[in-house]
C-alpha cells in the first residue's frame, strides 16, 4: 500500500474489487473551542485485513490535527500519516500488515487527536473520501473493498450528515493554491465555480462527491485575475456563495 492505490503485493487477486465493504465507525460527539477531540476509528463488525488507505477530511476551521495513535494497526506519523495538506483539513492515511490483521467489532483500528479552534460536531466536520488517497481496503484474499464510514450516537444508532455547509477557504488570502471544504447531507454531483466581482465566470469544476466532509483544491493557475472573488458550491439542492481573496 503505497497511497497510489496499489497493492504492493504481486497477485493477480489484488486488482479484483470485492462486492464487501470495510465498514468503519467513529463516535459522534459535539466539541467546544480548545477541546482536545480523540477520534478513533473502530471496525463496525469483524473482518481480516492487509491494510487500507484513504483520504481524512476535517473542517480547518474548526479542528486541527494534533497527533495520531495505533490500534489495530501501528502507525508511524509521517510514514503512515500524510501531513503534507494538514493546515488545509486533509490527511492520508495508508495502514498494512504483511501477515494480515484480524479486527474484531469495535476494535480501535488507529486514533487521530485534534485541538478544537472552534465548537462543532463530528459528524458535520470529518470525514473519509477519496480526495487525495484513493479509499479502499485489502482483505484476507487480497479483493479490493470499498471503505464505509457511519457515526453513531451514544445509543449506538447511525447518525446521518442532515446540513448542506460551505466552509471559508483555507488559506484565505492565497498567492497560489487554497482548499474549499463543504459538507453534503448526500452524496451529490457538485459544481464548484469561482467568479470575479462582476459576475464573471473564471473557473469551474464538477465531480460527484460522498456524503460527509468534502474537500477541493483551487489553484490560481485556473484562472487569471486577482484581488477579491467569490467561490461557489453547488447541487442540485443547494447552493452557496463565499469570498476570497486572491494575491498576485
Amino acid at each position: 500500500i503505497n497511497n497510489s492505490a496499489e497493492v504492493n503485493i504481486d497477485s493477480e487477486d489484488a486488482s479484483t474489487r470485492s462486492t464487501e465493504e470495510l465498514n468503519l465507525s467513529i463516535d459522534n460527539k459535539e466539541f467546544n473551542t480548545n477541546e482536545i477531540v480523540s477520534v478513533a476509528f473502530t471496525a463496525a463488525e469483524l473482518t481480516e485485513l492487509y491494510g487500507a488507505q484513504f483520504t481524512v477530511n476535517f473542517n480547518s476551521n474548526k479542528l486541527q490535527y494534533k497527533a495520531a495513535y495505533s490500534g489495530a494497526f501501528d502507525l508511524l506519523e509521517n510514514a503512515n500519516i500524510g501531513l503534507v495538506n494538514a493546515d488545509q483539513g486533509i490527511l492520508t492515511v495508508s495502514i498494512s500488515d504483511a501477515n494480515m490483521t484480524t479486527v474484531e467489532q469495535a476494535d480501535e483500528l488507529f486514533i487521530i487527536e485534534f485541538e478544537a479552534v472552534n465548537k462543532g460536531q463530528l459528524m458535520n466536520n470529518v470525514s473519509i473520501t477519496s480526495d487525495a488517497v484513493i479509499a479502499e481496503a485489502y482483505d484476507a484474499d487480497l479483493n479490493v473493498m470499498d471503505i464505509n464510514v457511519e457515526f453513531r450516537n451514544e445509543e449506538g444508532n447511525v447518525e446521518t450528515v442532515s446540513q448542506f455547509e460551505v466552509f471559508q477557504n483555507i488559506p484565505n488570502p492565497f498567492s497560489q493554491s487554497t482548499t474549499v471544504s463543504f459538507n453534503l447531507p448526500s452524496t451529490s454531483l457538485v459544481n464548484i465555480s469561482v467568479f470575479d466581482v462582476a459576475g464573471k465566470r473564471l473557473f469551474t469544476t464538477s465531480n460527484t462527491y460522498s456524503q460527509g466532509m468534502n474537500s477541493v483544491n483551487i489553484d490560481v493557475n485556473s484562472f487569471d485575475a486577482s484581488g477579491i472573488l467569490y467561490y461557489q458550491v453547488e447541487t442540485n439542492e443547494y447552493s452557496a456563495t463565499r469570498k476570497m481573496v486572491v494575491l498576485k
